[in-house]
């Protein structure tokens, strides 16, 4: 078979909450449509039983639209209609040759050099190649292998693959006992989470703190009240959030791409945590800029900030 069977519905209520309960509910949704007050979304048959019972129980008004067929049987159509065939061999081998990747992109690097990460890509692909979505991940995992990256994003733009870097901050090799400093904020968040190993600690957990700010001061105060000068060091933990934007030229290519992009950047989101972090959720906001739309995605996530 070439194509998957379909089934579209329509469903009344805010697009925004129909799409993150499906999501939440790992239903792939494919090219949802607003109108008026109701959200058209195809799904796989497979997941027909599952969509309806999450419709039912958040008591969503529902309405199958139409049930799209399960495809082209491939053997009897070579049989009936090989000049056929052969034309939508070629039609495909022309298509599939347009979305090629012939150019390679490394985007945000600043200390490390980029013929490293370029030739960490090149190992896995070879241009003009198709880069499907489990050869993106594997050259994303691929380039994390490199020492001082933390965070790496591989996306296909025309016959271009950008790939996304977000380097690590500068290890701190040891203590320095001669220049009393404070303890900083690396990132703005809510603190949930502080442990002092000396010096006095300025928050408390549930404080919001902005990146920057003073958390750990280098000195102790003693019975009197003075300030004895100490070294200010600890471990301090927060809920921050991580800003992605995603900008479409017009509504047809929203909806074409955005459910596809979402799952993937909150798949590398995730994949891009430390051991020490900690998924919390998402959620997104849709809005429109000129002729342009603009979703701003966010991720809620606890790690350290000191």
């Amino acid at each position: 078979m070439i194509f998957r069977e379909k089934i579209e519905y329509a469903i009344t209520g805010n697009v925004e909450y129909i799409i993150n309960l499906l999501a939440k509910h790992n239903v792939a949704i494919n090219r949802p449509i607003v109108k008026n007050d109701r959200c058209f979304v195809k799904i796989s048959s497979n997941d027909r039983e599952k969509v309806e019972k999450i419709l039912k129980n958040y008591g969503k008004k529902f309405e199958l639209i139409k049930v799209y067929g399960k495809g082209i049987n491939i053997k009897k159509l070579a049989k009936k209609h090989l000049f056929w065939v052969g034309v939508i061999i070629s039609t495909l081998a022309i298509f599939f040759y347009s979305q090629t990747i012939i150019n390679v992109q490394i985007i945000g690097l600043k200390r490390i050099d980029e013929s490293t990460v370029y030739q960490a890509v090149l190992s896995e692909i070879k241009p003009p190649i198709y880069v499907t979505k489990n050869l993106m991940n594997k050259i994303e995992k691929t380039v994390m292998n490199i020492d001082g990256i933390s965070y790496v994003s591989a996306k296909k733009e025309g016959r271009t693959l950008k790939v996304n870097i977000v380097e690590e901050l500068s290890k701190i090799d040891k203590l320095d006992t001669q220049n009393l400093i404070s303890v900083k904020a690396s990132e703005e968040g809510m603190i949930t989470k502080i442990v002092v190993y000396g010096g006095t600690c300025l928050v408390k957990v549930g404080d919001k703190v902005s990146k920057g700010q003073e958390l750990i001061a280098p000195y102790h105060l003693n019975a009197d009240g003075d300030k004895k000068p100490t070294l200010a060091f600890g471990k301090i933990e927060a809920k921050i959030t991580k800003e992605i934007q995603l900008t479409y030229s017009n509504e047809r290519e929203y909806n074409e791409r955005f459910l596809q992009e979402y799952d993937e950047q909150t798949r590398l989101v995730k994949e891009g945590l430390s051991k020490d972090e900690k998924y919390l959720g998402t959620h997104f906001f849709v809005k429109n800029v000129d002729k342009s739309i603009v979703c701003s995605i966010y991720y809620d996530i606890i790690t350290r900030i000191a």
